[in-house]
């Protein structure tokens, strides 16, 4: 996580009266964008990432600014590749090991399983139609 002081570069380029929501955004994607650099960026580089947030921001604004809109963290999603990860690695037999590496009880495992399993089945065979 980057030091206040380290946020400098985005700051010397918001107006004062730039909007606190806005800001936060701005600060968490230079934050990203400067964490994502392989080696630690120059003076230069640190301002055109700054300006990249901005324009980032700028973006969102505009596109997303003015509705209700509700930013999600994406834990069901997170979640949904997790259990197909695990599914793809189940062998029958290895509950204890899938609830150890993924920090679950085997029995949510079992459930995660069943449930996979479940919709497997279904999106292979469709919905049979016995009338």
């Amino acid at each position: 996580m980057l030091e206040w002081q380290q946020l400098a570069p985005l700051h010397q380029q918001l107006d004062e009266n730039y909007p606190e929501n806005l800001r936060t955004i701005a600060e968490w994607l230079f934050v990203q964008l400067v964490e994502d650099e392989e080696t630690a960026p120059t003076p230069e580089r640190l301002y055109k990432l700054a300006t990249l947030a901005l324009r980032q921001t700028e973006r969102l604004s505009a596109e997303e600014g003015g509705r209700n809109f509700y930013l999600g963290k994406g834990l069901r999603y997170r979640a949904s590749l997790r259990d197909r990860e695990m599914y793809e690695r189940f062998s029958g037999r290895n509950y204890n090991e899938l609830a150890r590496e993924y920090h679950l009880t085997p029995t949510r495992v079992r459930q995660i399983m069943d449930a996979m399993t479940q919709d497997d089945l279904s999106r292979r065979q469709g919905r049979l139609n016995l009338e």
